[in-house]
């Protein structure tokens, strides 16, 4: 094993050992509450962020709370970065088995 694969396995394993890993995106958008009185009968919208993601062939959404928002970015960022090491790992394994010596049938 490279020194450079060693140095993205350690990278990969120390993302893994983190507190969360979450496939997905983040998209901002703006809800109504449905409280009367509420700024938001007036078109001055709450704003909500939602996480989603493909699941089974489907997209899938889930509302983010504020008291989960900062976590929820957070794993997203960490999932994109430990995929990303493991981009660079598939290519290594991908180069050794492409310049890997060739051997001729035995006759």
């Amino acid at each position: 094993m490279s020194a450079r694969e060693r140095e993205l396995r350690s990278r990969a394993a120390q993302l893994l050992a983190t507190s969360g890993l979450l496939h997905g995106f983040l998209v901002e958008r703006e809800k109504s509450c449905g409280r009367k009185g509420c700024r938001c009968e007036r078109g001055e919208k709450h704003p909500a962020t939602y996480v989603y993601r493909r699941q089974d062939g489907k997209l899938r959404q889930l509302y983010v709370g504020k008291e989960h928002d900062e976590a929820v970015r957070r794993w997203i960022e960490q999932d994109k970065q430990l995929r990303a090491l493991l981009e660079e790992i598939w290519e290594i394994h991908w180069q050794r088995v492409r310049t890997r010596p060739h051997r001729e049938k035995e006759a």
